[in-house]
């Protein structure tokens, strides 16, 4: 069925099916928001890009794709390009197996008040081949920090979270501007560029901040302008068992790679 808003296609009615969403080649200026199917009885939901130049521009009205409540099994984002909300992808499930996010663009959202503004996840995520750039999250003057303006993203469960390929820069938050990662679950960040991000002025900020159960790190090209910090990995005395940074390249950082256990 044809229709006009990828709105419409989530809103209609699914009796636990797979759900696939094919998003033909157009600007569509709206938020789209998956709540409607978050029941816990749909075993998975697709939303593609079908051809090039599908766009989705939320025009600073809110997210450009978000996800609140009991779950989905798998959610497979793909092939789009996500810009202008207050962040691209949000998902924040009490349930779902995995979140991939698939060869998309993902940029030019702003905010204040949310962390990942270019994907916010607290499931098992992969996002593979995705250009994420141009993000801002600001800062109001209040005293709070901005954090993972790129990636924020937590795992607490025993599926392996997965960045790979992508390119991630000229992001900005004050406190790690391209990843942060958290949680007592594994992360693998491999092959990716990550370059030219901007943060605060304070010695403390970084690209990548992780407290974590474990992650490796590893090819990846990181590059700064501006003698920044970073990678920076935080033990504070729960989670972090072993973190393996190796063979990555660092060009013009302040300091490489900090570990701080309490």
């Amino acid at each position: 069925q044809a229709l006009l808003r990828i709105q419409s296609a989530v809103n209609s009615s699914y009796n636990g099916e797979a759900i696939v969403i094919k998003v033909l080649p157009g600007v569509y200026y709206e938020s789209v928001d998956f709540n409607p199917l978050t029941t816990g009885q749909i075993s998975s939901l697709t939303l593609k890009g079908w051809g090039e130049g599908a766009v989705i521009n939320a025009q600073n009205t809110n997210s450009c794709i978000r996800s609140v409540g009991n779950g989905i099994g798998n959610i497979v984002i793909e092939n789009l390009t996500i810009s202008n909300g207050w962040s691209g992808v949000q998902v924040n499930l009490q349930n779902c197996d995995r979140l991939s996010v698939v060869n998309c663009e993902i940029t030019s959202c702003t905010s204040s008040a949310h962390y990942g503004l270019g994907i916010g996840s607290n499931v098992p995520t992969t996002i593979t081949n995705c250009t994420i750039t141009e993000n801002q999250s600001y800062d109001t003057g209040q005293g709070d920090d901005t954090i993972g303006c790129g990636l924020y993203i937590v795992n607490n469960t025993d599926t392996p979270t997965i960045v790979s390929d992508c390119s991630i820069s000229n992001n900005s938050a004050n406190v790690a501007s391209a990843i942060y990662m958290g949680g007592s679950g594994h992360f693998n960040i491999r092959r990716n560029r990550i370059c030219f991000n901007s943060q605060g002025q304070d010695s403390q900020r970084y690209y990548i901040a992780a407290s974590v159960g474990g992650a490796v790190i590893e090819n990846n090209l990181f590059i700064d302008r501006n003698l920044s910090n970073c990678i920076k990995v935080q033990n504070s005395g729960s989670t972090t068992d072993v973190v393996s940074i190796r063979n990555n390249t660092f060009d013009r950082f302040y300091a490489c790679i900090s570990i701080n256990s309490d």
